[in-house]
């Protein structure tokens, strides 16, 4: 498989120099057979821009991975895990980053049971109450026609369009449908019930009426009889109004005197009705159809003609079995509405799972209780809220909650924040996790555990690491020895070599370890010095900080090297002889403080810069340093005729050289006192013994930069002094 990421470009207005676009040379990232790749640049290279690109924050990008080519509009192949500033809240779903085997299933048994209840109360059984029962809304009259209690709860709040289910209790609604007795439904005739339906909306419907008659209403009454002949005469008239002879004699008439005659003699019988048949003659005759499967005219008529109030409870006792028609069928559509999913087996799993104590998986137990809460005051723990997993630290809510409610320490929020973003990285569907800056700020214990935590929980995922951090690059090394691959990452202009230089094994070897670079200062290194004096002056304060190491005397010699005031003669050949117990030079290098100074930092070579590119530049990065903070000292000594028997460090030197509170001599301490270059006094030396920082945590054009600005200063120093002893 291939392994190799290949860029074509990486644009974010102009943050990335013209090389990234296109993107030709130094644009592979290759993972090989690892799963780590450590992408080391200063600060200000632009690194959190670059997880910006790839988070798809800003600025765009394109690649080709597993031959899959990827931009920021196609699916993401990054997940990004923000430098500790972004992270002062632990955002999003508490569910995310605590998926243990137990809870993991507890969360895929509620995603499919709420879409399959979706699924059952919107799409079917929503629909089916609309389309077959004409029950559309809260209030609809058939749904008081329906026996079961709980069955007429569910549907009224099916057919409420806010609702659709919403308030229906899941657990009680599957212990009901499954206990329902479905029978099969009696013959039936399907327009009569077609007619009940969608007739029986309100009050004013014909089947509310019907149901509604007491018989009282119902009177022997024989002129009903002409009441229907009339008005059939009527409405035979209106059809053929256009008629001149009679369409069943053929005799001439007039329609509309005809039309008169017949509305005048039906109103003088209607009025002579009792008012009980008025008023069924009213409400509900003239408001019947053609469209009567009931024939509710002609037995109300009957009835009515009669007395005979049997009719209308036969009429009624025949609609009432048409509502137990409905209950039949309703029934039906609950009972069996389970019978094609498995809603009943995944919520008794799904209960049995809320009824036990939520608990961390174990990886999470890992990392969580034996990692976090082991360097917490307050614990982390699960703990359940309703139906939904919350994570807990103390009695407070931990997940997207500000660090001043959490009152946590910004050591301890950075931890937490950033160990749950590996967690959550842990489960994420992206092809490649990128950190940024993982363990900036962290003390030397939280960055030991999380280099822990990010080799062991994302073990399985490919990982692009951002640092300007060695000791980050160490610690990887340490937890899981060959697990990265290490490339400097570089961005400056075009006199440098811009994109992804891949640290090759040899000087990764020496960057890690102590020993190795000691080994190599013992016996390869003479194969590849370009210049012997300038290597031997470059190497001067990691000389003396190794000295110091091992209690040698050199170190007292060494520190006569790296003052600008001193001037006495050391001879450099012999220390490191003495320090490496090697002598390959070819000549012996007698040096002062003076002849440090006096050297063209910008022509030299130390290094052929084949073997050992990130020596080579570290070594003239400590040389540039070097010869700064000489140059700085010793003009400030002369300008300013500063006693220099007690030894004093550049930082008194400034001091004493600027020692006014005036603007001026502020200005002169805090642009002095601002540089990387003069601050940095190789105190690392006599601490982790690093002879790569900080000297290659600067680019060669910010570098560049500084020196000229550094050297512009001490000129405009000198000839400021010198104007002012013309004046005087």
């Amino acid at each position: 498989m291939n392994n190799k990421i290949v860029f074509t470009n990486i644009v974010n207005d102009t943050i990335f120099c013209d090389d990234f676009n296109p993107f030709i040379e130094k644009n592979e990232l290759d993972f090989e057979d690892k799963n780590i790749i450590v992408l080391y640049g200063p600060n200000g290279i632009g690194k959190s821009s670059l997880a910006n690109v790839l988070g798809y924050k800003e600025g765009s990008f394109s690649l080709k991975y597993k031959d899959v080519t990827y931009s920021k509009e196609d699916e993401r192949i990054f997940h990004i895990i923000d430098d500790q500033i972004n992270r002062n809240i632990i955002k999003g779903e508490d569910d995310e980053f605590v998926i243990g085997e137990n809870i993991r299933r507890e969360r895929e048994l509620k995603k499919e049971i709420d879409e399959k209840f979706e699924e059952l109360f919107k799409k079917y059984l929503s629909k089916t109450l609309k389309e077959d029962f004409n029950i559309a809304t809260k209030n609809s009259l058939l749904t008081d026609k329906i026996e079961n209690k709980e069955l007429r709860k569910y549907v009224s709040d099916l057919a409420n369009n806010r609702s659709k289910g919403k308030e229906i209790d899941r657990d009680n609604f599957i212990k009901t449908v499954t206990n329902l007795k479905v029978q099969e439904t009696p013959s039936y005739d399907q327009r009569k019930f077609n007619y009940l339906i969608n007739n029986y909306k309100d009050t004013k419907s014909i089947i509310y009426k019907i149901m509604n008659i007491n018989e009282q209403q119902i009177n022997k009454n024989e002129n009903i009889k002409s009441i229907e002949e009339h008005d059939e005469a009527i409405r035979i008239l209106e059809k053929f109004d256009y008629k001149t002879n009679c369409v069943v004699c053929d005799n001439d008439i007039n329609c509309l005197e005809l039309h008169e005659k017949k509305s005048k003699n039906r109103e003088k019988i209607f009025e002579a009705l009792d008012s009980e048949t008025k008023k069924v003659l009213e409400d509900i005759i003239e408001h019947l159809d053609e469209n009567d499967p009931f024939e509710i005219r002609t037995t109300l008529l009957e009835a009515m003609r009669l007395g005979n109030k049997v009719l209308v409870r036969e009429l009624q006792m025949e609609i009432m079995g048409y509502f137990k028609i409905l209950n039949y069928k309703v029934t039906k559509l609950f009972g069996q509405c389970l019978d094609d999913t498995n809603l009943i087996t995944n919520m008794a799993e799904y209960n049995e799972i809320l009824n036990n104590q939520p608990k961390f998986e174990e990886e999470d137990v890992l990392l969580i209780e034996k990692i976090i809460n082991e360097n917490m005051v307050k614990k982390i723990h699960l703990k359940r809220d309703n139906e939904n997993i919350k994570l807990y630290i103390g009695d407070k809510e931990l997940i997207n909650k500000d660090r001043e409610e959490l009152h946590l320490s910004t050591g301890e929020q950075n931890f937490i924040s950033l160990a749950f973003e590996l967690l959550r990285a842990k489960r994420s569907d992206a092809e490649i996790i990128v950190l940024d800056d993982p363990i900036s700020s962290f003390d030397s214990i939280y960055k030991n555990k999380i280099a822990f935590i990010i080799v062991k929980f994302l073990e399985n995922k490919k990982q692009i690491i951002l640092t300007h951090n060695t000791d980050l690059i160490k610690l990887l090394a340490h937890q899981n020895k060959n697990c990265f691959n290490l490339y400097l990452f570089n961005n400056a202009n075009e006199n440098e070599v811009n994109g992804f230089v891949k640290v090759n094994s040899d000087e990764r070897e020496i960057l890690l370890y102590l020993d190795k670079l000691l080994d190599l200062f013992r016996n390869d290194i003479f194969e590849e010095i370009e210049n012997e004096e300038i290597f031997l002056i470059s190497m001067v304060p990691f000389m003396r900080g190794y000295s110091k190491l091992i209690g040698s005397a050199e170190a007292d010699n060494l520190s006569k090297l790296m003052h600008g005031y001193e001037d006495e003669e050391i001879n450099i050949t012999s220390i490191y002889h003495n320090l490496f117990g090697e002598n390959k030079f070819k000549n012996n290098y007698i040096i002062s403080a003076q002849d440090i100074i006096g050297i063209d930092i910008k022509s030299v070579e130390i290094l052929k810069n084949t073997k050992y590119p990130l020596l080579n530049k570290t070594l003239k990065h400590n040389l540039n340093y070097l010869y700064l903070r000489m140059l700085v000292e010793d003009n400030l000594v002369k300008l300013y005729e500063i006693n220099t028997s007690k030894k004093p460090t550049l930082g008194q030197i400034i001091n004493m050289a600027f020692s006014n509170n005036c603007k001026e001599h502020v200005a002169y301490r805090v642009f002095l006192n601002s540089k990387k270059t003069l601050l940095n006094e190789f105190n690392h030396f006599e601490g982790n013994m690093n002879i790569f920082e900080p000297a290659i945590d600067i680019t060669d054009k910010a570098l560049e930069k500084e020196n000229n600005d550094i050297i512009k200063f001490l000129e405009k120093l000198e000839e400021t002094r010198i104007i002012k002893s013309e004046v005087l």
